[in-house]
């Protein structure tokens, strides 16, 4: 790529961390909906509520894309292409969407732990 980078590569770069919570935030509550549609949130896997596992592994996947994200906007190919490009800011940006949205993620998955699932009406 040239050394000028797109603008549209750039805006996704720096914005990846808060679409990664978007996509986090959209799934857990569009699957907790459905499964409280259905009527089922009492299933169970090892003991665990399996909305609750389900919730979990979807917010360990996204915790794992936010750390994919810091790394290569910290120490990877993203810092390197933005130091070279003279915007070091892109990087720090894009990693500061990342841990912002890995808080967000956090926090959007911490209510599945406290709550009645699907209180009916």
């Amino acid at each position: 790529m040239s050394a000028e980078r797109s603008f549209a590569l750039t805006a996704l770069r720096m914005g990846a961390g808060l679409l990664v919570w978007a996509a986090h935030f959209a799934a857990v509550y569009v699957y907790v909906a459905l499964v409280c549609a259905h009527g089922n949130p009492g299933s169970e896997v090892l003991g665990f509520s399996t909305v609750r596992v389900v919730v979990m592994l979807m917010t360990l996947l996204a915790l794992g894309a936010q750390w994919h994200i810091l790394h290569q906007a910290l120490r990877g190919r993203w810092r390197k292409e933005a130091q070279q490009d003279g915007q070091p800011f892109i990087a720090w940006i894009a990693a500061a969407a990342a841990a912002a949205g890995a808080v967000a993620a956090l926090w959007s998955a911490l209510p599945t732990l406290w709550i009645t699932l699907c209180v009916p009406p």
